[in-house]
This record gives structure tokens, C-alpha cells and sequence, in this order.
């Protein structure tokens, strides 16, 4: 018995069809029907598909009784009549139905059929389709058929001469078809190769624009790190001038070492002698840092609601040199100055001619160029020595002041009999001393080791007890005028700063560590800032405890004569 296979055929993607691209069909058999060429357009517009198929099958016209069932498509997917080969007699039924693959159409071709067979009476309508799984067609045959028998067998009158011409015609029929839904099909191309590249060329602006704000954000953050918000309220000092003040930049990681070195042999440090060197090394490595990180007044303020660290300082330093009761005119003198912050709020405020003393060379270079820059300079002088053994005359000041300045001093009383010295008869002093209060528990080992760090991150001989202090200003001669803790409430809390601080002290080092990095900062400058930064937080623990004040305040008087005292 003869077979007939159903079309094979191949089916471009939309890709690789072109213009004049054609359907590969080959069939055998005597009969063809083609499966209906579909278009299919995904909502990306990536890809549009077109199927088209053909197959081929032979019938003969026949009664209505159902002889077979021909699923069109087998169930692997591929385009093929299943059965491929069977036989129907006169009157007899095939079916065929929707199975894999579709959509499908059956179509008889004109040339194929027995003549005086009209085709369009046994085809669907090459507009319609089978869409759906199980969706049938059927066709009744009124001759008996066999399907399958070999190219050449003349049964059923199909030539094999005209079976080759009906194919060819029947390829064209379908050229033509696609042609059309080529043609309709390349009105999307455009539009999907416009949309692909709109959204690359959108995707590219948009990366080269975050990679600009990007750099952007970088540069901006770099110079308001290290110009603008470089130093604290004043703009004095810029990260990349940090320095280690007179030392050379090469020494100041030696300088580091040495100044730990002090806290190794603790009776040193207990000595006049050895004072100077210690405070001096000390103010050499952190001034720069102080003044970028801080500002130009090395010392504590109580919080002021309301008003900013700025205007909270310049009051503390301005009450000081009101309870000294100075006309302008006066000379007074600033005992441990630092770079001149205290000093130049308090000329503008009192108008009196301020004298400050400092140990460390490069702060008395620093105040003495803020002093004229600040346009104070007729008021305000700098004078480098040691508080212990002051450059002046007996009796010399109308007043005198000290803010955070005389922890330093191995021994308070030496510092103020200097003091009690250089000032007349009658005249004030005031100063906001580093002390341990009445919370302090030597015993504790969480306050010694508060205490000690404190001391160890600020050149401190050791800190006194707050009860000490009335005492030595008696012993010299001073008369105690009042004494107070400034720290306590309704006082709000001086190390809120230090604490608000934080984020700035890790934006600070990140820089000063990218700086020494690349050089542009000596090293140990790290290293000083990192201890800084851990006395900080010894400093809040402090306050937070209770246990230490930076402004316990004693105001004392030097007696008209040594016989009122």
C-alpha cells in the first residue's frame, strides 16, 4: 500500500525573512491543504513571528458516514497530518482536527481534485481558521480514496506530471499571501528599531547623568569637607593646611611618640621643668586640629536654648571678663591663650587692652595673625612664655582671666602666685577650671579610668577635686569672691556639643586619614586625631556621669594690701 506524508514545512522567524522570501513545502500525495499563515506581534515589539504552513491531504467525494479522524499536528509540535496514510469509501466522513501547532486551514488545491470538482465546496475559506485545541473541520467524500499511494500511481486521477505544477502554484498562492503580511509586518520593524533605540539612547543620557551628578556629589562633598565646614565657627584653618605647628612635618609622628612617652614616666610630669616641653608638644600636634575641627576657642559652654555653640562661647568668655569689672583702657591679661578666641571676644566686648600669654610659638604665630584680621590687633597683643615664670613686672594688669587654661600646671598654686603677682592691688581674677566634683569616686574603677583618659588626651598633670581649688587661691593671698560651678543646672549640658559632634568627628577622620594618604598631611596626624577623638568621648562620659566640669569658677581678689587679706 502506497503512503502519502503530510507537507513539510519550514518556518522562518521573522528575522530571516526578506522581501521575496518564500515557504519551503514538499509534499507526496495527490491532495495538499496548508496550515494558515499567522502573524504574531508580542507586546515588547521584540519579535514578530509569521507561521505558515502547508499540508497536504487527497479526498475523494463520498457519503456522510464517518470513516476517519486526521489530527491536524502531532503532539511532539511538529506540522504533520496524523494518521498519514488511510483509505475512505464513497459517502464516507473525514474529520479534520485542531491537535499542535495551530492555528490551521484545509485547503483542497483545484488542480489536484477530480475534474468537475468544484474546490471552494470542499475547502474552508482561506480567511477562516481552526484557533482553537479540538476545533474540526469536515469533509465528505463521494468516491473511495486511497491516501498514501507512491508518486506515479494514476488512482484517484491525480498526474504526477500536474501534481509538481499544482505545488508550485500552490507555493506562489502562498508567496503572495506572505508577501502581504511581510509587507504589514515591516511597518513594525521601524517602530520596534525606533523604540529599541530611543530607550538605549534614554538608558545612555541617563547613566551619563547619574555618573555627572554622581562626580558631582564627590566633588562638592570634598570641597565643603575640607573648605567649608573645614573648621568649626570660625573659618581659620583648612584640612589641607593641617600641620604639626612648629614641628616639622617629618617629626611629628616622633613628636606623637614622645608626647606618650611623658604619661610612662608620671613623676616628669609632676615637675615645673619638664611642664613646658609636655604642654608644648602637645599644643604643637592638636592646635591645628582644634582650631580646623572646633574653632578658635579651645574650651567648653554651657548649652544655650536658642542659640548656636558660636553665641554660647563668646557669652561664656564675655561673663568672664564682666565679673572682673575692667573699664576699656584697662590692661588685662589672658593667662594660656591659646590662638585668641576668648581674647578677641573679649576686647570687642570690654575694649580693654587684652594681653595674652601662651606657651607654643605657633599659637602665638596663629592669634597674631587672627587678631589683625579680626581688625583687633591695637587691642590685643601675644606674648610667648610660661605662665609659670611670666615675662612682667609685679603689679602690672588691671585684671586677669584664665579659661580651661591652668589644668596644665603641675601645681595650681604656682600658677596663681604668678597670677596674684602680675596684678595690682585690688584687681579681679576669674578662671573656669578642669575639675573632679563631688560625684567622683576614687575607688570606682569606671571614674579612674574616665579621669585618667581625660587627663592622658589633654596634656593634664592630673586633674584636682573641685574642693581644692577655693583652697589654693586663699593660700596665696587671694580673697575668694564667689565660686560656682557653671556646669551644673539649670545649666544645660556643655558636652551636648561633643556629642552632636559625632558624625564630624568620623567625617574628619576619614579626611585627615585620605589626606595624610596622599601626603598632602604629615603622618601622626592621624594618629593625634584619633586620640582626640576618643577624648571626646572620655569627655562625654564625664558629663554624663557627673564626675567632671570644665568651668568650675572661682572669682578672687587681690587685696589692697597684704594686711586686708
Amino acid at each position: 500500500m502506497a503512503s502519502v506524508t503530510s507537507a513539510a514545512v519550514v518556518i522562518p522567524s521573522f528575522a530571516g525573512l526578506k522581501a521575496g522570501a518564500t515557504a519551503k513545502i514538499s509534499t507526496t500525495g495527490k491532495v495538499s491543504t496548508y496550515l494558515a499563515p499567522v502573524v504574531s506581534v508580542k507586546a515588547s515589539l521584540k519579535e514578530v513571528g509569521v507561521a505558515i504552513a502547508a499540508t497536504a491531504a487527497s479526498a475523494m467525494l463520498a457519503s456522510n458516514a464517518m470513516a476517519v479522524e486526521v489530527l491536524l499536528g502531532s503532539d511532539d509540535g511538529s506540522l504533520a497530518f496524523v494518521p498519514n496514510s488511510f483509505s475512505v469509501s464513497a459517502g464516507e466522513k473525514i474529520v479534520f482536527k485542531n491537535n499542535a501547532g495551530f492555528p490551521h486551514n484545509v485547503v483542497f488545491d483545484e488542480d489536484e481534485i477530480p475534474s468537475g470538482v468544484d474546490p471552494s465546496k470542499i475547502s474552508m475559506s482561506e480567511e477562516d481558521l481552526l484557533n482553537g485545541p479540538g476545533e474540526t473541520y469536515s469533509v465528505t467524500l463521494s468516491e473511495k480514496v486511497q491516501f498514501g499511494k507512491e508518486k506515479g500511481n494514476r488512482s484517484g486521477g491525480f498526474p504526477r506530471d500536474r501534481n509538481a505544477d499544482a505545488n508550485v502554484r500552490h507555493i506562489s498562492d502562498i508567496r503572495g499571501k506572505n508577501r502581504q503580511l511581510l509587507d504589514k509586518s515591516l511597518y513594525l520593524t521601524p517602530l520596534s528599531s525606533f523604540i529599541h533605540l530611543s530607550l538605549s539612547l534614554s538608558l545612555s543620557v541617563m547613566v551619563s547623568f547619574a555618573l555627572f551628578c554622581t562626580a558631582g556629589l564627590i566633588a562638592g562633598g570634598l570641597y565643603w569637607f575640607v573648605c567649608i565646614l573645614g573648621s568649626a565657627e570660625q573659618k581659620g584653618k583648612r584640612a589641607v593646611d593641617l600641620s604639626g605647628g612648629s614641628i616639622s612635618r617629618e617629626k611629628v609622628e616622633d613628636k606623637y611618640q614622645q608626647y606618650w612617652s611623658f604619661f610612662r614616666r608620671p613623676k616628669e610630669i609632676e615637675t615645673a621643668e619638664k611642664v613646658p616641653d609636655f604642654v608644648d608638644t602637645f599644643y604643637n600636634l592638636v592646635t591645628d586640629i582644634y582650631e580646623w575641627g572646633w574653632g578658635q576657642s579651645f574650651h567648653f559652654s554651657p548649652s544655650i536654648p536658642g542659640k548656636s555653640h558660636k553665641d554660647a562661647t563668646r557669652l561664656h568668655e564675655e561673663m568672664a571678663v564682666d565679673l572682673i569689672d575692667v573699664k576699656p583702657g584697662d590692661r588685662i591679661i589672658d593667662v594660656g591663650c591659646g590662638v585668641g578666641g576668648p581674647m578677641r571676644a573679649i576686647a570687642a566686648h570690654s575694649r580693654a587692652n587684652v594681653v595674652g600669654i601662651t606657651i607654643n610659638e605657633y599659637q602665638v604665630k596663629r592669634a597674631t595673625m587672627h587678631n589683625k584680621k579680626a581688625g583687633l590687633d591695637s587691642l590685643c597683643e601675644v606674648v610667648c612664655g610660661n605662665f609659670l615664670e611670666m615675662p612682667f613686672p609685679d603689679n602690672t594688669f588691671d585684671g586677669a582671666y584664665s579659661i580651661e587654661a591652668t589644668c596644665h600646671a603641675p601645681k595650681l598654686e604656682e600658677v596663681y602666685a604668678e597670677i596674684y603677682r602680675v596684678l595690682k592691688p585690688g584687681s579681679m581674677y576669674v578662671s573656669y577650671e578642669w575639675v573632679t566634683t563631688d560625684k567622683y569616686r576614687g575607688e570606682d574603677p569606671e571614674h579612674v579610668d574616665i579621669i585618667q583618659g581625660i587627663e592622658r588626651g589633654d596634656a593634664l598633670p592630673g586633674l584636682r577635686s573641685y574642693d581644692e581649688i577655693a583652697e589654693t587661691a586663699r593660700k596665696v593671698g587671694f580673697e575668694v569672691v564667689r565660686e560656682k560651678d557653671l556646669a551644673k543646672p539649670p545649666a544645660n549640658p556643655w558636652w551636648q556639643r561633643l556629642k552632636m559632634g559625632r558624625i564630624a568627628y568620623w567625617r574628619n577622620h576619614i579626611l585627615v586619614t585620605v589626606l595624610s594618604w596622599v601626603g598632602i598631611a604629615p603622618k601622626g596626624v592621624v594618629d593625634v586625631h584619633e586620640m582626640l577623638f576618643k577624648t571626646a568621648d572620655f569627655l562625654t562620659r564625664g558629663g554624663d556621669s557627673g564626675i567632671f566640669s570644665p568651668m568650675h569658677m572661682i572669682l578672687c581678689r587681690k587685696p589692697e594690701s597684704p594686711s586686708s587679706s
